[in-house]
């Protein structure tokens, strides 16, 4: 029986330790689809090229970039980050989405745009015409 019951802990262990090798993959290929979605070259004009985004920051520049001037909702931001696999509707899924774009804001301070907020229901970038014709 002792020998039995080792054996089941054995197996216990080996399954844990292979879930977590499994959530670390899952974890990978995510990273993945967005590197596939979101191009490395890809770039606002008038943004320093000293100016750099993490990979969830440059999906979400680049969905506004391909909604420009409409609202793209937070939920709609947060697909551009995980894949639409993945999103589930969840306060703190929501709330990174905000945490994102205040760096976003911050980052592109001195370039000519800029991420607007519509209140209750996303954000849209838009380009500020009195810095493109001041410079």
């Amino acid at each position: 029986m002792a020998l039995d019951l080792a054996h089941v802990r054995s197996i216990e262990r080996e399954n844990g330790r292979l879930r977590r090798r499994i959530e670390d993959l899952e974890h990978e290929v995510r990273m993945l689809k967005q590197l596939a979605r979101v191009p490395d070259e890809w770039a606002l004009q008038d943004v320093p090229s000293s100016v750099c985004f993490t990979p969830s920051e440059r999906a979400i520049l680049h969905r506004l970039h391909g909604s420009y001037g409409a609202t793209v909702a937070k939920l709609g931001l947060l697909e551009a980050i995980e894949g639409s696999d993945h999103v589930a509707f969840d306060t703190v899924g929501v709330k990174i989405i905000d945490v994102f774009v205040c760096k976003i804001r911050r980052k592109l301070i001195g370039s000519p745009w800029r991420i607007k907020t519509k209140w209750g229901i996303g954000y849209f970038l838009v380009r500020d015409r009195a810095i493109v014709e001041a410079a």
